[in-house]
């Protein structure tokens, strides 16, 4: 504060008792102000246009740790975080503007530890006619850290999803390249033997029960594989990976699936891929099992960086909160959606069907 001017609220000492009326109804203001910022558990502060502080309420003492006497004629900017003070700058010329508004900023305490405020500005006019702004803050480090957790949380998790897929796809890519090839190459093997030997009855029966195990592990070892990253996915893309779903589902359980896909992506990361497919094979699995009808509709639409996925039927329907093996397995599908970055809707009744929405963003980074 500029020395010989006095604030509008200064530090709030009893006034000299006035005698014109207009002057008796600001002190009666000022009075009630007072009351107010000194009981208030919020912090009450009063800054001029530049930002320098004109008054602090108490609760500036036992929260932050200031020493008010000090700090009052000094820029609130020197003790706001240093990446926020030009959005504070800019924000103290919008609210000259617009009579107020409300900010979320970073503020360092006595200890020198930056604390969280949520701030509600007030424009108004000394009776010399300068500008001032009453501001109400309320701590919300204790929110802020909680969110910091949760975000922290959600990125190891999205992270050990990434892990999880790599890992799939490197021991899809073993299997084949590895125990498939090497069982084909002994079913191969046995059939020019067979061409070749005269074998007898005892003997021809064992050979072909040895075929057979082969033949069987082979289909195991590429159950595994699709169960791992399916094949297609890779060697196709994730439309091309649906439509085989869809057909696979049809040809299986006889369920049919109408599939639409308003797309522009070619491919994408391998993560996402297989996020979707797994959203639409769970859903469509859960439509088999549970819902009771023999058809089934999916669909995908781009809309900018979000994927919209969608997956319905008219069948028996249920109630979403049920703790159930249809819900549980639902459950996999928000947690899926969640951990990418994205959300996932349950939409179903007894009786009228199940919906469900999921919006995924399309870029996750992959682990390297």
């Amino acid at each position: 504060m500029r020395q010989g001017e006095q604030s509008t609220l200064n530090s709030f000492d009893p006034p000299t008792p006035a005698t014109d009326p207009v002057q008796q109804k600001l002190q009666a203001s000022l009075e009630r102000f007072r009351t107010l910022a000194e009981s208030s558990f919020d912090l009450v502060a009063e800054v001029d246009a530049q930002g320098v502080y004109q008054y602090l309420s108490p609760n500036h003492r036992h929260v932050l740790g200031w020493d008010i006497d000090s700090i009052v004629g000094k820029s609130s900017l020197d003790f706001v975080h240093p990446d926020q003070r030009k959005f504070v700058e800019q924000r103290l010329r919008q609210a000259a503007v617009e009579g107020g508004g409300s900010a979320e900023i970073q503020v360092r305490d006595g200890n020198g530890q930056w604390r969280w405020f949520e701030s509600t500005g007030k424009l108004f006019h000394t009776p010399q006619g300068e500008v001032r702004f009453a501001l109400i803050s309320r701590d919300t480090t204790a929110r802020h850290d909680a969110d910091d957790r949760v975000k922290k949380e959600q990125e190891f998790q999205r992270r050990l999803v990434l892990l999880q897929d790599a890992d799939r796809r490197l021991m899809a890519y073993e299997i084949h390249d590895g125990l498939v090839q090497d069982l084909y190459g002994a079913l191969l093997f046995l059939d020019a033997l067979k061409a070749e030997s005269k074998l007898v009855n005892h003997d021809l029966a064992t050979f072909q029960s040895a075929v057979q195990l082969l033949r069987g592990a082979i289909e195991e070892a590429r159950r595994l594989i699709n169960g791992l990253r399916p094949p297609v996915l890779d060697e196709q893309g994730l439309v091309a990976a649906i439509e085989h779903l869809a057909n696979d589902m049809e040809q299986t359980w006889d369920l049919t699936v109408n599939f639409s896909a308003d797309v522009a992506f070619d491919r994408l990361t391998p993560t996402i891929e297989n996020a979707i497919y797994r959203i639409v094979q769970e859903s469509l699995n859960n439509v088999q099992k549970h819902a009771g009808v023999t058809e089934a509709r999916v669909r995908l639409k781009q809309e900018g960086e979000l994927i919209h996925i969608c997956v319905e039927d008219h069948g028996k329907g249920f109630q979403p909160e049920e703790t159930s093996e249809k819900s549980y397995g639902l459950a996999g599908v928000r947690d899926r959606a969640r951990i990418l970055g994205g959300s996932a809707e349950i939409d179903s009744q007894p009786g009228a069907g199940t919906t469900v929405r999921v919006i995924l963003p399309l870029t996750t980074p992959e682990v390297l």
